[in-house]
């Protein structure tokens, strides 16, 4: 299925990833899972485009994000930003990213997944 906003170019036969998105308290993850038979399939033009409109129309409000966009390939993972693009390297079983805003600063980190569930979290294919 592809979401109306998505061209043909994003079915994953073709796109070669799949995009969900998934809200976790107030931010939503735009999350584009790369098959890792074809690492670069997100940097091809039309798909890299897109996934930077999404980035710069969803940039920080205040001190939150409200759309973080990222790329998984395995566990390696890359946010895309407005004005650049943060490889976070490999994100083990027990950590997870963080995306924080502050003053037009956006900060990217992996922190040691907290034990227990935090926060409601929903899943949206696209």
């Amino acid at each position: 299925m592809v979401s109306p906003g998505l061209g043909p170019e994003w079915k994953p036969e073709r796109s070669k990833l799949i995009v969900q998105l998934h809200a976790l308290n107030e931010t939503f993850w735009f999350n584009a899972y790369v098959d890792e038979s074809y690492p670069s399939a997100w940097k091809r033009p039309e798909i890299y485009k897109k996934l930077k409109e999404i980035a710069c129309g969803n940039a920080a409000t205040g001190n939150q994000m409200k759309v973080v966009v990222r790329v998984q390939i395995g566990r390696r993972q890359i946010v895309i930003l407005p004005d650049q693009d943060i490889d976070v390297g490999t994100v083990a079983a027990d950590e997870e990213l963080t995306v924080t805003a502050r003053d037009g600063f956006v900060n990217v980190q992996k922190v040691k997944r907290p034990i227990g569930l935090v926060g409601a979290t929903k899943s949206f294919s696209i």
